[in-house]
């Protein structure tokens, strides 16, 4: 404001004191401290409009900060489900089959054999079957719900979460299971 003012100040014919008699200069004095009052209410528009920019910017980051942090979540708990199939596949892989199934037409052989290359195999055959899986434990744990301050939101490994994200997670893993459980 002090900026403002000192503008007004230059406007002022150098001639004169505020307040003279002189009605030229009054008149003009008024015309420069209205136009100068003019200037400040545009400017402060212009500071409370960049304010409200400002603060939904921060707002939108936060909200990107927080998908980002789910994303990364989401990314560690695939990754260390992804690990645990690849040590069950390299522990299934290192059977070796016994014999295979052979079939003509409709008749179908088991062959108890030494197995070479020029077999004319079907399905291998293993002496320890595959281990069933259970779909039940492949499945990710549900979000946990908490209520702080009154405020209801999703927790995952100690971050908060938007509830509803959690609530679309737990009832999806719900009909899954209750699906899995139908199956048997």
């Amino acid at each position: 404001m002090e900026k403002l003012n000192d503008l007004v100040n230059s406007l002022y014919p150098r001639y004169g004191t505020p307040g003279s008699r002189d009605v030229e200069i009054t008149a003009l004095r008024q015309v420069i401290n209205e136009k100068a009052k003019e200037i400040a209410d545009e400017f402060r528009k212009l500071e409370q409009r960049a304010e409200a920019t400002e603060a939904a910017l921060a707002a939108e980051i936060i909200s990107h900060r927080k998908h980002a942090a789910i994303l990364i979540s989401d990314r560690g708990l695939l990754r260390g489900r992804a690990e645990e199939a690849e040590a069950k596949l390299a522990e299934l892989e290192k059977q070796d089959p016994v014999g295979y199934t052979y079939s003509r037409g409709i008749n179908c052989e088991i062959v108890v054999a030494d197995l070479n290359d020029d077999c004319p195999c079907g399905a291998d055959l293993f002496t320890h079957p595959v281990p069933a899986v259970s779909l039940a434990e492949l499945m990710p744990d549900e979000i946990k719900i908490a209520v702080t301050e009154g405020v209801r939101h999703g927790i995952i490994d100690g971050e908060i979460v938007d509830p509803h994200r959690a609530d679309g997670w737990n009832a999806c893993r719900a009909a899954i299971l209750r699906n899995i459980e139908g199956a048997k």
